[in-house]
């Protein structure tokens, strides 16, 4: 059996040129790479299991690519190679299809953002797995940590229930016990740092948690009377009624009703790329050929959330990567337009319908959006 070269043109998304190496299987790797590209080129180097060799290339010098290509070409002659060309430069894709496409013992590939790999020879594709942790070492960041939907439990689910209920028969003091926005000074941090302990409204209305039982204990004071307490139990309860984690939760069990979404991770933390801070994304859902970062939020009082999320795509996402921004109230017209014009799909849950008709059409819309290709 011949050798197996696999040739990759690599340009600021490295995912492509990762999953054409597992569509071609090479005995080696060459990136071709231009010298604002070697970042992206020495961490596809550090996941491959092949021999790798980079070659570094000007990005735009015509005569001196077409050289490089017609040695390329010389030097591979005796061996079968695959040619991804899904990276790089405009000029690169030209040259190297120009020099390649009519040796007999090479195959010249293209793999877009819906993860299909097309053949430019036999004009067939075929659509490739896309395997998340190596998708985010790939961009330079991994996760650090995240909680798996599949680890909430019934027990979390009648919590949602409960807060549900509660929001409707007493919404401003469920935000200010439960928002860390809302606390005083002297309160912040405390549900982040304190195993157990407990925040007073200046009505007398409080809120208790026990992170070792786990459980929540919530007293809305009337002005007639105190309400009896209201205790909720479960794993993450605690994650639930703080800093509207329940509606995090809420969104993931809409999209879990979608055979199509393989995994649902929450709370998933990046480091920052200069190791200072932490940048979180509610849900990523591994749609099997891709990813989508969902933000969730009750709503949007400011429109530069909508700039936070797509900065966050940005960096750690890829183009691939789909966005939705989740919202429970009705989202303005000018949000829609915002999220519209940075290629993030909108979606509010509102209150008009239930949550289980509401849920089918998240489906519908993830369904509709997921293959549309992102343009930003």
């Amino acid at each position: 059996m011949r050798k197996k070269v696999y040739i990759a043109l690599v340009g600021g998304q490295p995912l492509p040129v990762y999953q054409g190496v597992k569509y071609a299987e090479p005995d080696e790797v060459v990136l071709v790479c231009s010298q604002q590209t070697r970042e992206e080129a020495e961490r596809i180097c550090n996941i491959l299991k092949q021999e790798v060799r980079v070659v570094e290339l000007a990005p735009v010098r015509i005569s001196e690519i077409r050289k490089d290509c017609a040695v390329l070409k010389d030097e591979y002659q005796d061996v079968d190679i695959v040619l991804n060309v899904s990276g790089g430069t405009k000029v690169w894709t030209v040259l190297f299809y120009e020099t390649f496409r009519n040796l007999e013992n090479c195959k010249i590939i293209y793999v877009d953002q819906n993860s299909y790999c097309h053949d430019f020879q036999t004009a067939s594709s075929v659509q490739l797995e896309m395997e998340k942790d190596i998708h985010f070492k790939l961009y330079g960041t991994p996760l650090s940590s995240f909680v798996p939907f599949g680890e909430y439990t019934e027990e979390d689910h009648r919590v949602l229930n409960t807060i549900e209920r509660i929001r409707r028969n007493n919404i401003k003091d469920f935000n200010q016990l439960t928002i860390e926005a809302f606390y005083t000074k002297e309160d912040r941090n405390k549900v982040k740092t304190q195993q157990q302990g407990r925040i007073v409204l200046k009505n007398g209305s409080y809120v208790e948690w026990d992170k070792d039982v786990p459980t929540v204990v919530l007293v809305f004071q009337k002005p007639e009377n105190q309400e009896k307490p209201i205790v909720m139990s479960s794993p993450h309860v605690v994650d639930l009624v703080f800093n509207t984690g329940w509606f995090e939760y809420k969104t993931a069990r809409a999209f879990a009703m979608n055979p199509k979404v393989k995994e649902i991770r929450m709370n998933c933390i990046f480091k920052a790329k200069n190791h200072s801070d932490k940048n979180e994304v509610d849900l990523i859902l591994d749609m099997g050929n891709k990813l989508i970062f969902v933000e969730c939020k009750t709503q949007i009082y400011e429109k530069v959330a909508i700039d936070k999320f797509h900065s966050v795509l940005k960096n750690y996402a890829g183009m691939g990567t789909k966005g939705i921004f989740v919202t429970d109230a009705p989202m303005d017209e000018i949000s829609k337009e915002k999220c519209a014009n940075n290629d993030i799909i909108p979606f509010s849950f509102g209150w008009k319908k239930g949550f289980y008709a509401r849920a089918y059409d998240l489906q519908n819309l993830v369904n509709e959006q997921v293959s549309v290709i992102n343009k930003k």
